[in-house]
């Protein structure tokens, strides 16, 4: 089954065993990544899991705002969130924490940008 849905708008009453979610968050405002968040444990079964594979901050929350990506070409805006910002709002979504690495170690080729590392998270 396909739904086309805006992710913090989207509503079901299955329980998923596994939730994997990647590259969605940078994308959200705060409000709407709270909006989501908010739904998020509802989708989750009992004893499942939920993976988070996005752009994290390094040292302090980097925001683009509608510039121009010559890797893209084209305009792009993104919120990347820190470790510790992503931690709080997952547990304050109710969600516990089990595991986080980045997905690259330092120096690794695919760690194009000095602000940002792609971040594994694994919550129950």
């Amino acid at each position: 089954q396909c739904v086309v849905s805006a992710a913090e708008k989207f509503s079901t009453e299955h329980k998923f065993d596994l939730i994997f979610i990647s590259g969605l968050f940078v994308y959200l405002t705060d409000g709407q990544a709270n909006e989501l968040l908010t739904k998020l444990r509802g989708f989750l079964a009992e004893g499942g899991l939920l993976i988070l594979r996005d752009g994290t901050a390094v040292e302090s929350r980097y925001e683009i705002d509608d510039r121009f990506s010559e890797h893209l070409g084209q305009n792009y805006s993104a919120n990347y969130r820190t470790i510790n910002e992503y931690k709080k709002a997952f547990s304050d979504a109710g969600f516990q924490l089990i595991q986080d690495e980045n997905m690259f170690e330092e120096g690794h080729p695919l760690n194009k940008y000095s602000e940002t590392r792609l971040r594994l998270f694994m919550f129950r």
